[in-house]
């Protein structure tokens, strides 16, 4: 298994594939952040800071819902917000918007869109967790 990560993808987690041996290689993606080499049209995932999915449900929110309605099309496809639920709660951010909203918008396109959110709360947690879900989805499909 070989984990893609978009070109565009601006915080990468390239040093931790790196240290773990995690094979890896930078390729423009339709949709998401990370795929699996071979599966790039069936499986995505879109990792945020927390600032970053708040600017997406806010001032970018259309242009980051219609990323969310292109990756309906995929068979599986997740979002990985680096933070906690704590950290949305506790208004651990820059932007005035409610943590009410924040939480309403999260809880509701998951049910929307049917795609798991992951809280990660870190930068190694969010690497986990791409790898972590790539493997299953990798032995999973190749079943």
């Amino acid at each position: 298994m070989e984990i893609i990560i978009d070109t565009r993808e601006q915080l990468s987690y390239i040093s931790f594939f790196q240290k773990l041996r995690i094979k890896h290689e930078l390729k423009g993606l339709k949709v998401g952040d990370y795929s699996i080499l071979g599966y790039e049209e069936e499986f995505a995932l879109e990792r945020k800071t927390l600032n970053d999915f708040i600017n997406c449900i806010t001032f970018d929110r259309e242009r980051f819902s219609k990323e969310l309605e292109k990756a309906r099309k995929l068979k599986y496809f997740a979002i990985i917000i680096e933070t906690s639920y704590y950290d949305i709660k506790n208004h651990n951010y820059r932007s005035k918007t409610n943590p009410k909203s924040v939480l309403n918008t999260i809880f509701a396109w998951s049910v929307k869109y049917n795609y798991p959110i992951f809280f990660v709360e870190s930068r190694e947690g969010g690497a986990l967790a791409v790898i972590k879900l790539s493997e299953f989805y990798y032995k999973n499909v190749k079943q």
